[in-house]
This record gives C-alpha cells, structure tokens and sequence, in this order.
C-alpha cells in the first residue's frame, strides 16, 4: 500500500475545501480516527490510511512522492505496490458507497484470492458492496471454477479470449492491474472511455456462456 502523511492529509482536504466531517463520510473512516491521524496524535490502521487515500484520489488529488499534493493534472495514475489492487478497491467503494452502482470486471481469477489474508479481505470487500448496494458483472476463463460472488454475476469467455489481466469499469474509470509480486495499477478518469468501455463489455456479456446455478 502507498502511505500518505499526515501533512499530506491535511494539505488534500485543504485543497478541497472539505471537514473532517465530509472527509469522513466520503472514506468511511471516523473523524476521530481522521483528526488524530492528522495531527499525530494516534497511528490509524493501515487499512483506514488506505481508504482515506482512496478518498482523496477519488476526489481529484495526485499524491506527490516529496511529501507534497496536487490536485490531478491528467486524466491518468499508475502505481506499483505489493497488493496495490487493494487501494483501487478502497477507490472503487469510496466512489459507489453513497449512491450504490455496478462494477463490470474483465480478466478475473478468483483463485488468485484463495490465500488466508486475501480471501478475508475479498470476503470482506463483498461484504461492504453488499450493504451499499453495489453489484458486479465479471467476465471469467471458461475454465474457471472457484466463485465467490453470487454465480449469476459471471459469464464465461472462451480460453482463447480471456486474459489473466484485470480490467474494472466503474463510475466514469476504469482500472488495470497487472499482477506480479509487484503489481502495477494504472487507473483512466475518463468518460468517453467508460462508455465506449460500457458498451463493449456488454456487446460481450449478452453473447458468451452464463455459468449453470
């Protein structure tokens, strides 16, 4: 996960012109937790960090490596991290929780997640788009057989087509990430491309395999 600063923090909501209070609602994260993580005053949780970050990214803040911030100059972001995909799913949460939503993914294998840490995070990340009323569509190899969303959720691609590469559309974005001990995360806020990426993904879904309950 990239970390921000406290001076960070502060700086982004500055930027925005935005509360504790609003900062809160838009990461689901307590303004307590938020004010002492801001002046230092307690060490929040990883995962709370995250989901601030998320926040802000999701906002229109580029987060700068001398410790400074900016708000986003271009329509693109890329980072590399060891499970750097879990930002993008704080991102994705923070972006639909208030107005629920669909995501549609491409390139999905889900054994990738069977491992302890990582299926209870997953369980976790269905758990809170659940409750915010957030669905999935997801395209996955014909030969895929480990589910762990509701199965009408999935379509299968032929093996020829599918591609171990995970591409999420949602909310005027879409998100690549390529996997690795080092994962790279490349994020486009960009309308027109989430459109076309729309309707392309759907032309797909209503003509390739539903999985048999």
């Amino acid at each position: 996960m990239n970390v921000i600063s406290p001076k960070q923090c502060r700086a982004a909501r500055a930027l925005l012109d935005i509360t504790r209070a609003d900062l809160s609602t838009l990461s689901n994260v307590s303004p307590a937790a938020i004010g002492g993580f801001e002046t230092e005053a307690t060490a929040p949780r990883a995962a709370s960090i995250s989901m601030i970050r998320a926040a802000l990214e999701g906002k229109g803040i580029e987060f700068l490596d001398d410790d400074g911030v900016r708000e986003r100059r271009n329509a693109v972001r890329t980072y590399r991290g060891k499970n750097i995909h879990r930002q993008l799913l704080d991102e994705i949460y923070s972006d639909l929780k208030n107005s629920g939503g669909e995501i549609l993914i491409k390139g999905v294998t889900e054994q990738n997640w069977e491992d302890g840490d990582s299926k209870s995070f997953l369980e976790n990340h269905l758990t809170r788009l659940k409750q915010a009323q957030i669905t999935e569509r997801m395209l996955v190899s014909e030969n895929s057989t480990y589910f762990v969303a509701p199965k009408h959720w999935y379509r299968k691609l032929p093996s020829e087509y599918f591609a171990p590469h995970t591409q999420w559309i949602f909310k005027n974005k879409i998100a690549m990430v390529s996997w690795g001990d080092i994962e790279t995360l490349t994020i486009i806020d960009d309308k027109s491309l989430y459109r076309a990426e729309v309707l392309f993904f759907n032309c797909v879904w209503e003509n390739v395999a539903k999985i048999v309950e």
